[in-house]
């Protein structure tokens, strides 16, 4: 595998976790690395947080609408206390949707100075 492959995949490829659907995975990482079109090593990195972020936020989504389904009942009756749950599920979105932003702006601006680390050689 080529260094710059390396890299472009740290951080996007190790959230796929085993029994996810990785098709879909693909398919985000395509639209946005089409839809970003990165320069260099510096921008791919960005570009693979912000995949990271996105991917997180759609498995966080489902869980959150799997949670609520099946506790439901559960708090209906009072048998179940999700609040603490509820708040750190809060927190690590909160911690995501600021990621996902710090690294989209900072790959704007990294854009608009030019001044991306040059792509590596390929092997």
């Amino acid at each position: 595998m080529a260094i710059d492959k390396q890299f472009s995949t740290i951080f996007s490829r190790q959230v796929v976790r085993e029994g996810e659907e990785k098709e879909d995975f693909l398919a985000l990482e395509k639209a946005i690395k089409e839809e970003s079109r990165p320069a260099g090593v510096s921008q791919e990195l960005l570009v693979d947080k912000i995949i990271a972020g996105t991917w997180r936020q759609c498995k966080l989504l489902k869980f959150e609408s799997e949670l609520f389904g099946s506790t439901q009942s559960f708090l209906a009756n009072g048998a179940y206390d999700g609040s603490k749950l509820l708040d750190g599920m809060i927190k690590y979105q909160k911690a995501i949707e600021n990621s996902t932003y710090k690294a989209t702006k900072e790959l704007e601006k990294l854009k608009q100075s030019n001044k991306s680390v040059p792509k590596l050689p390929k092997n």
